[in-house]
């Protein structure tokens, strides 16, 4: 990870994108089997992704603290050589 790249937006991302794709995933079905499980995924999904929206503007607009989490530095920047400083960002 280098520094000034966020990470935690490309998990965010990747997280979003699933649930999305599952939303809107075509509907061509093979069988009844497979026509319910479609159905399971979309009414467990788009109460997920709502929620997932929610959460996503709460966190931004209401966390303003970073000091809760100590771990969160390093997923965002890893000093992984000599010449990349994480602190100094």
């Amino acid at each position: 990870t280098l520094p000034s790249v966020d990470n935690f937006a490309h998990m965010a991302g990747l997280c979003f994108g699933a649930v999305t794709a599952v939303v809107f995933l075509p509907y061509i079905t093979f069988g009844q089997w497979d026509f319910a499980r479609k159905k399971l995924l979309l009414a467990l999904c788009v109460p997920l992704l709502a929620s997932m929206w929610i959460l996503a503007f709460v966190i931004f607009y209401n966390v303003q603290n970073t000091e809760f989490c100590e771990w969160c530095q390093h997923a965002n920047c890893i000093e992984w050589t000599s010449s990349v400083q994480c602190s100094a960002a």
